[in-house]
């Protein structure tokens, strides 16, 4: 019985590895030792115990995680997440955005913007987009729909 508290040990011990991995490679061989727990409380010797969890783990690796990581790569493929959200959505310019200053809010956070044309400039008021992130700053342009060319809400051209 203490052979089936090794294996459990051991899979434990994966189970947590897989848990800082999300690979499906740890829980693989921790369902390998699982079944080699199984096989000793059965009454399986140690060869036969190490056997189960290679052919187990085997059987994990090839067949089952291939199916688990379609699942998990491809639960929603066009589904954007973190700062790549931002990308499309209005502004509010807080702070005139120049290519050397200026600030923007998006969902209640206020971020350093600076235009996409480094010759336009967005004023309080003015209508802007996200069009990129690049590192702390948003990167911003006119909306398409609205044409350039300084009126009323839309970027002033230097």
């Amino acid at each position: 019985m203490s052979s089936l508290w090794i294996w459990i040990g051991i899979a434990a011990v994966l189970g947590v590895i897989e848990l800082f991995t999300l690979e499906l490679i740890f829980i693989m061989f921790a369902a390998g030792a699982l079944g080699a727990g199984v096989a000793g409380a059965l009454g399986a010797g140690p060869p036969l115990q190490i056997l189960v969890a290679a052919a187990v783990s085997a059987i994990g690796l090839l067949v089952v995680r291939p199916i688990g990581m379609r699942y998990l790569k491809n639960s929603s493929p066009d589904s954007v997440s973190n700062v790549e959200a931002l990308i499309g959505q209005p502004v509010r310019i807080l702070e005139t955005v120049s290519a050397k200053t200026g600030t923007a809010q998006i969902n209640g956070e206020t971020w350093s913007a600076r235009p996409g044309d480094p010759n336009a400039e967005y004023v309080v008021g003015d209508a802007a987009i996200v069009n990129k992130i690049d590192g702390a700053y948003l990167i911003i342009t006119s909306p398409p729909d609205i044409p350039r060319g300084g009126t009323a809400n839309q970027p002033h051209i230097n």
